[in-house]
């Protein structure tokens, strides 16, 4: 495939940041670009909307393993600035970026996986590995620095959305070359390379650490990344149940997390017969289990039922489901699960599932419920200082779904 933009089918970026980064993708989301609702509608199907690339297209692990052989050579080089801006270097950095853009679009375009979750990460690597040889070519090191050092979390939200019990050794080389890395980034990069064992026990040496604030882990979200992991991606309640009992022990533990910490192992233990469950009834009754346990919206002592259930309704999506009135289901309780479970909205897949909830089952009950929260998180996406000043791109999406829901006019 020659190396060019692909102009592709995608919402507006709508995560919002209070740092240099987030000026950057305010950035991107006001440049991507919403089409018309049946070219939306096509890829909410799946089906193909833009016409394929002219060459032969090698099969998804192909594609996977040369965006890997690329981040091999960039993402080294953005760990230090003057490297990653050296002239001696261009070349090589700027071919690993045209290499890393190429196969990200053709996976965005041609995988067989045609659940919302991976088409908003398949989109969102696409979109980002795009800017990232953009602003390189431009000059714009520190912008592209930034956004390559965050593709790690497409690829890492996408990899732990359903179970995977193989060892993949395509992403060794990489790793190794951060073998002296905080365990932290080591961590994620295991995940974003599907090394999910090692993975695991990167994060359970991390808890180990004496020095280790225990807060600083829940806040910083190591815990629940090693939960996902654990129940997500290798079903093993048992051993994320053994990682948090030795967490429990450690000397000074903050009552609010020794609590939760005991909540959360209950749950794995009274949601075990869950493990390899995947149909849309069995995520209702963890639902259900959940509210029963819920004191407040933003209570986390039901992290690991969402969790549990978001397994469950990605597994249904990714076998088929009977009607679409049941794939709207899923996703809408999807998106509800991720707005309860990421608070930073750091990878606003929400959105995605919301969205997907919408098209699939248009001027329904559940629809216009589904829209009306969809409106809700980009209002207060939007929000700011400034008031708020939605642009026309964003303002065009949500007047579409709005019609598409059968809410009638578009919001005043």
């Amino acid at each position: 495939m020659q190396d060019r933009e692909i102009e592709r089918i995608a919402p507006p970026r709508r995560e919002k940041r209070a740092t240099r980064g987030g000026a950057i993708r305010r950035t991107l989301r006001r440049s991507a670009t919403v089409l018309g609702a049946s070219a939306a509608c096509a890829l909410a199907l799946g089906c193909a909307p833009l016409e394929a690339p002219t060459d032969s297209l090698p099969d998804t692990p192909a594609r996977m393993s040369g965006i890997v052989s690329a981040l091999e050579i960039a993402l080294p080089y953005a760990q230090d600035e003057a490297a990653f801006a050296s002239p001696a270097a261009r070349s090589e950095i700027s071919a690993a970026l045209r290499e890393l853009r190429r196969n990200a679009s053709a996976l965005e375009l041609h995988a067989g996986d045609n659940t919302p979750g991976f088409r908003f990460f398949s989109r969102r690597l696409a979109d980002d590995a795009n800017e990232i040889s953009k602003r390189f070519g431009a000059g714009s090191h520190d912008e592209a620095r930034f956004l390559l050092n965050e593709l790690a979390d497409d690829c890492a939200g996408c990899h732990v959305r359903l179970p995977d019990a193989r060892e993949h050794a395509v992403g060794a080389a990489l790793t190794a070359r951060f073998a002296d890395s905080a365990p932290r980034t080591r961590a994620k990069l295991f995940i974003a390379t599907r090394q999910f064992d090692a993975a695991l026990a990167s994060y359970e040496a991390l808890f180990a650490q004496p020095d280790q604030s225990a807060s600083a882990l829940d806040f910083g979200g190591e815990l629940q990344e090693y939960l996902v992991v654990a129940v997500r991606v290798r079903s093993d309640f048992a051993r994320a149940e053994r990682t948090l009992g030795a967490f429990a022990a450690r000397p000074g533990l903050p009552s609010y997390l020794a609590q939760l910490v005991a909540t959360w192992r209950s749950a794995l233990v009274e949601l075990t017969p869950y493990a390899h469950a995947a149909t849309l009834i069995e995520a209702r009754e963890v639902l259900a289990r959940a509210e029963e346990l819920r004191r407040f919206p933003a209570d986390r002592a039901t992290l690991v039922h969402d969790l549990v259930a978001s397994s469950l309704l990605h597994r249904a999506l990714a076998r088929g489901l009977a009607s679409p009135d049941e794939t709207a289901e899923a996703s809408y309780l999807l998106g509800v699960a991720e707005l309860r479970n990421d608070p930073s909205r750091g990878l606003p897949q929400a959105e995605a599932y919301l969205e997907s909830a919408i098209r699939s089952a248009p001027r329904s009950d559940l629809a216009r419920e589904a829209y009306a929260l969809l409106e809700s998180q980009t209002l207060l996406g939007w929000s700011g200082s400034a008031g708020l000043e939605l642009p026309e791109d964003v303002e065009a999406w949500l007047r579409e779904l709005r019609e598409l829901a059968g809410l009638g006019a578009a919001r005043p």
